[in-house]
């Protein structure tokens, strides 16, 4: 669960990962940043400050003001963000948790949930970029 591309995650990434297991299944509700539900940027600004790392509470701050990584270096406990290439805009975070698996909260889906997703075979006709954030 711990290792992607052969790098461990940090103690403080491990204990973010951990925390984001914790809230499966708990339920989307906006402006909500835990214990008991969340939003999209809400569930890594609690999980993030659970590991007592501090990060901004919005999804877009988020996104922003973290230190980007190349895809090839990213961890679990990083974030990934979804930007939107006309406005460089990122509209969607979730917590890597894997390779090809992170956590997150939406509110279509409803509730915390795994997703996968593909880095390594992107969509060069979307006008959707993946972004890879530490902290």
């Amino acid at each position: 669960l711990n290792v992607l591309n052969n790098q461990p995650a940090t103690n403080g990434n491990a204990n973010v990962v951990q925390c984001a297991i914790k809230q499966l299944g708990k339920p989307y509700a906006r402006n909500t940043a835990g214990p008991n539900s969340f939003d999209n940027g809400g569930l890594p600004f609690y999980c993030y400050q659970q590991a007592g790392i501090s990060i901004p509470r919005s999804l877009i701050n988020a996104c922003y003001y973290g230190k980007a990584v190349p895809a090839a270096d990213r961890k679990p406990g990083d974030l990934l963000c979804m930007v939107d290439k006309s406005r460089n805009l990122p509209f969607y975070v979730a917590i890597i948790t894997s390779l090809d698996e992170s956590i997150t909260v939406t509110e279509v889906i409803g509730h915390v949930t795994k997703q996968k997703y593909d880095n390594d075979h992107p969509d060069p006709m979307s006008n959707v970029v993946a972004k890879y954030v530490t902290y």
